[in-house]
């Protein structure tokens, strides 16, 4: 028979085991998307292997042959670098979604703390109520991070493990300025709402630099194919 702890009931048990495996898979891709580089480990063999078929095959002349450079432009250069660049590319844009996630959300979790702030509380409740009323990425990282908190009694540590897990920028500068407030233990409200104030005005200056950007892509794309409708 398989031996439990004493106390312990043998579903729980299969069910801890079953998130902490969930648990290790999350942040092992997030180690991964937070480093596209990784994914040169997995392409680059692919392009080799790739290279090695295309002469193998006789898809190219193995002569070099200039009146061949269709072909040669194809197998040898444009193939080969899109298998190359595909896995870091696709990890890239995941690594920059998330940011672009954290930073749209990053105003409301402020705002909550602010509002919990004024009403006297610490940091550290008032972080924990946002935590209760939000959700995402940042609701789960920051619960993580007030469980240890609560066990070490140092909650500016565990905002900078936060800030560094999650790896934005904006987060950093926003957990330093509470980590400040914090010591200070005056003007708490008042630092944490500035905080959510500048985080919401760098949220809108992304959205009309961004929204900038497609319009003049959107340009580039429509002259594109009018010039090859019109040659």
């Amino acid at each position: 028979p398989q031996d439990y702890a004493v106390g312990k009931d043998p579903k729980s048990v299969d069910k801890t085991e079953e998130r902490l495996s969930t648990r290790s898979f999350g942040e092992l891709f997030r180690y991964v998307t937070n480093n596209p580089a990784f994914g040169f480990i997995l392409t680059i063999p692919l392009t080799a292997v790739f290279v090695f078929l295309v002469f193998r095959l006789e898809l190219v002349n193995p002569e070099f042959n200039p009146e061949d450079f269709y072909n040669l432009t194809l197998y040898l250069f444009i193939i080969p670098l899109n298998i190359l660049i595909s896995v870091p590319g696709i990890l890239y844009e995941i690594r920059s979604y998330r940011k672009r996630k954290v930073n749209r959300r990053l105003p409301a979790l402020f705002d909550s703390i602010a509002e919990a702030s004024e009403q006297g509380l610490s940091i550290t409740d008032s972080i924990e109520v946002a935590v209760d009323t939000g959700d995402g990425i940042l609701r789960n990282q920051l619960e993580r991070s007030l469980r240890r908190a609560k066990v070490t009694n140092n909650i500016g540590a565990a905002l900078i493990e936060y800030a560094n897990r999650l790896r934005s920028q904006r987060l950093s500068y926003s957990v330093l300025i509470l980590n400040q407030a914090n010591e200070i233990s005056t003007g708490i409200h008042k630092s944490v709402q500035k905080v959510a104030d500048n985080l919401e005005n760098d949220y809108q200056l992304d959205r009309e630099r961004a929204q900038r950007s497609f319009f003049f892509v959107g340009l580039i794309i429509m002259g594109f194919i009018l010039s090859i409708y019109i040659t």
